[in-house]
């Protein structure tokens, strides 16, 4: 009787674990996510964007596109990150289709270009 607990009770750990597993780092899971970068200004791609989803990482491509493959379902953070950007942060859903398509991301520029930028203050002459 009393191996027969322990082996039940080894055996419940470990399904523990297998189900404490599911999610939260970004991977581990058969879905994919897919998405773009933008300039706000410009519409443009945005080539070499650091895109992290939970503990995954990708690169735009030249067309400001990214994939990730190996993902669980679940909510996950975001980030979006370029020298010359405001830093994109959002929670997503990975939905249980094989594909998350997520709307267009738009990065805006920090202004070190040669846009318009703010008004001067009124107080300045």
């Amino acid at each position: 009787m009393r191996k027969q607990t322990l082996g039940w009770l080894v055996f419940l750990g470990l399904m523990g674990l297998l189900v404490g597993c599911g999610g939260g780092g970004g991977g581990g899971g058969d879905h994919a996510v897919v998405g773009a970068v933008v300039d706000d200004d410009t519409n443009a791609p945005v080539p070499g964007a650091a895109v992290v989803i939970g503990s995954a990482q990708a690169v735009t491509n030249a067309n400001g596109e990214f994939r990730f493959d190996g993902m669980a379902d679940g909510l996950f953070n975001l980030s979006v990150t370029k020298t010359g950007y405001v830093d994109y942060l959002a929670t997503i859903q990975v939905t249980a289709e094989p594909v998350t398509t997520l709307a267009t991301i738009r990065l805006v520029p920090t202004g070190g270009g040669g846009g318009d930028g703010p008004p001067p203050p009124p107080w300045s002459s």
